[in-house]
């Protein structure tokens, strides 16, 4: 077993995203990894506030980090037959109304296979 192969992970490519085919006629989504360095720097004062406060952070502030660090743009995308531009603030919408979606996202930035060096996948 080649663990380069298997195991090697790209930093670049955790924190730049990578193209991942989401549904039909070329759909796709661009992703970071979760966790990434741009991720952890964002969540970090958050977190320590919450923890302070003895709360856990919210889900809604979870959805926000994830627009802003983890998925960073799509293509294909639609709402009611209507292209759906990759703006924070759509993607942050997208993720708050259909749940299915977020959980793609999520599941998807967190399959580490994802950002292996693969110049052929990821262009």
């Amino acid at each position: 077993m080649d663990l380069e192969k298997e195991f090697g992970f790209d930093e670049t490519l955790a924190e730049g995203g990578v193209w991942v085919p989401v549904g039909a006629n070329g759909t796709r989504i661009l992703i970071a990894a979760m966790p990434n360095a741009k991720l952890e720097r964002h969540m970090e004062a958050i977190t320590r506030r919450f923890r302070q406060l003895n709360k856990d952070v919210p889900e809604e502030i979870h959805e926000e980090s994830v627009a802003k660090c983890v998925l960073l743009g799509w293509e294909g995308i639609e709402e009611a037959g209507q292209p759906v531009e990759p703006s924070e603030a759509n993607r942050l919408a997208m993720l708050r109304k259909y749940s299915r979606f977020k959980s793609l996202v999520i599941r998807e930035a967190i399959n580490l296979k994802n950002f292996q060096r693969d110049e052929e996948k990821n262009s």
